[in-house]
């Protein structure tokens, strides 16, 4: 986001902190409403695993939405590979 408004683009249509945390929040609802969908379907098993880190990223928009302009949304190295670790064995 950060990038996208140095290059005098304008990528959210509300960035004032509660209208960023209400976004990351419903998309976490829809992200919760579409999985158990996607579960039973084997072709959709890829789908899952590319928005693997989808959650984790809306989850600390959510909390601290300052964030989100401040481009520091992304989970530590750590966390990235266990996250996806996890994502492959579990399907989550």
């Amino acid at each position: 986001v950060p990038e996208l408004i140095a290059r005098g683009r304008h990528p959210l249509p509300d960035a004032r902190p509660e209208a960023l945390a209400q976004l990351a929040r419903d998309a976490m609802t829809r992200i919760a409403r579409a999985r158990p969908q996607l579960r039973g379907a084997p072709e959709a098993r890829a789908a899952l695993l590319c928005g693997w880190q989808a959650p984790g990223v809306l989850a600390r928009a959510a909390r601290d939405p300052g964030r989100v302009l401040a481009g520091r949304l992304a989970p530590s190295e750590f966390a990235r590979r266990a996250g996806l670790l996890r994502a492959v064995f579990f399907g989550r």
